[in-house]
């Protein structure tokens, strides 16, 4: 991939093999998802790869060790899981309540996989079944298939405790979290407000009290709940799905009468947390779109209203402002 003879005479022999691609990718640590990608690609292309190599007289013996490509096809599959969790991480305001749900709910799943390598079923590791079973048929004295099930679990099991212990903080704070939607049922003594020191919450509590008692303010996020089950049950894009709920969330709170300011000012904060940098990454890829080697004699007061425009979802009404510009005819 790094030198261009070697590129085009790969991409000759893929062409020539009807291979299922016609290149294979090279990573990219700024782009989330390209370290599984390439991964699945180099494991589609393994044969040919082995083909190309032979052909050229060079020896890779990682291509032939039993080992090695057990660990590979594993990551592969692996990782394609970790594709979809970054996926659904993605998109411009996603709250944080929301994208805490997705972190349970891949735990949760890191506790099913753990289980499948264990029983040997492999039924969310497709590559490594698929090697395991050809080991077995080619090789004379094939590998313990219960000594590789004990390491590879060990791994999912690590990661398990990595993410256990890297959202330690939101999992402290998941009960205040579902304040956001469930103001109606949260109970004050379950929130965790310690952090939030420089909010003036002294009347949380009564006003909770006085709020759950209301049945006119608990039906707006009865209200709110429906709708959110509704948009997400319309199967929107990603993007649009995400500026929807949050903009109907930030709608009810606003619509909260003044008696309500503690509850408010904490239905706000939870609302503006950062999920991901998901938001600065765009950015700056924009930017980099935008003031390139070739247009680099652009000012940053241009620069910075190209990216503003470039980012905002305001979409103008050219219909309306045609409808009131009269056509010029001709005299």
């Amino acid at each position: 991939m790094a030198r261009a003879l070697n590129f085009r005479q790969f991409q000759a022999l893929l062409d020539e093999v009807h291979a299922q691609y016609n290149t294979l990718l090279m990573n990219n640590n700024v782009r989330w998802l390209s370290r599984g990608g390439v991964l699945e690609r180099f494991v589609v292309c393994l044969d040919e790869i082995r083909l190309f190599m032979n052909e050229k007289g060079q020896e890779y013996p990682q291509l032939t060790d039993t080992a090695w490509l057990t660990n590979l096809v594993f990551f592969t599959d692996f990782t394609a899981h970790f594709n979809v969790l970054n996926k659904t991480l993605q998109g411009v305001g996603k709250i944080a309540e929301r994208m805490f749900c997705d972190i349970r709910t891949f735990e949760r799943k890191l506790q099913v996989f753990e289980g499948d390598i264990e029983s040997g079923q492999l039924k969310y590791f497709p590559n490594l079944k698929i090697h395991l079973e050809n080991s077995t048929i080619f090789m004379d004295n094939p590998p313990s298939h219960q000594e590789i099930h004990k390491e590879l679990s060990s791994i999912v099991a690590a990661a398990k405790e990595n993410f256990s212990n890297r959202f330690l903080q939101f999992r402290k704070m998941e009960t205040t979290l579902y304040f956001l939607t469930c103001p109606d049922k949260a109970i004050y003594e379950e929130l965790d407000i310690s952090c939030l020191h420089w909010l003036d919450l002294e009347n949380l509590e009564m006003e909770l009290l006085e709020f759950q008692k209301s049945s006119i303010w608990k039906n707006k996020f009865y209200a709110l709940r429906a709708t959110l089950e509704k948009i997400e049950c319309e199967g929107m894009t990603t993007d649009s799905t995400v500026g929807s709920s949050e903009n109907e969330i930030l709608k009810v709170w606003n619509s909260l009468p003044n008696n309500c300011k503690s509850m408010k000012a904490l239905g706000i904060v939870l609302l503006s947390l950062f999920g991901s940098s998901y938001a600065c990454e765009q950015l700056f890829s924009a930017l980099n779109d935008i003031k390139s080697d070739t247009r680099n004699r652009l000012t940053n007061e241009l620069s910075a209203a190209c990216v503003a425009l470039k980012l905002t979802e305001y979409e103008p009404r050219f219909d309306k402002c045609a409808a009131c510009i009269q056509q010029q005819k001709s005299h």
